[in-house]
């Protein structure tokens, strides 16, 4: 099915599948950042979302809620299960590609890296990224 054009981004033009997302990324990726709102009270480290916030804690509290189905190894982000299980189950340890050099890499922080790249030449890039076992949202930060 054909992608909504209503929240196109004028600058980069990635889709986004509303305009609360369109206003998220275009603060986030081209106006500098997001503001830091939220504290952690154990540490103070800030953060721009809620939910980022939630994920920190679980370094605090030691809750780990991420389990991998194949060994039951248990982490506290469900990114590092991601990439856990693309390296040790799916014997893929490049699971972040560039959809635009087709470059490859282990950590989601290398390739938000690489991407900063492109962006910088003024390339497109765009907030979804294909792996071989499945499709991730990304946005720079």
């Amino acid at each position: 099915h054909k992608k909504d054009k209503r929240h196109c981004c004028d600058i980069c033009g990635v889709n986004l599948s509303s305009k609360r997302n369109l206003n998220y990324h275009q603060r986030a990726v081209h106006l500098g950042g997001l503001e830091k709102l939220h504290p952690c009270n154990i540490c103070g480290r800030r953060f721009a979302i809620p939910s980022m916030l939630k994920n920190h804690m679980n370094t605090h509290t030691g809750l780990r809620p991420y389990k991998c189905v194949y060994c039951n190894r248990v982490y506290g982000c469900g990114g590092d299960l991601v990439e856990h299980v693309a390296k040790h189950h799916v014997g893929n340890d490049n699971i972040y590609q560039c959809h635009l050099c087709d470059a490859d890499f282990p950590k989601i922080r290398e390739l938000k890296g690489h991407y900063e790249v492109h962006f910088r030449k003024g390339e497109k890039f765009y907030n979804e990224i294909l792996t071989d076992f499945g499709k991730f949202r990304f946005t720079i930060m």
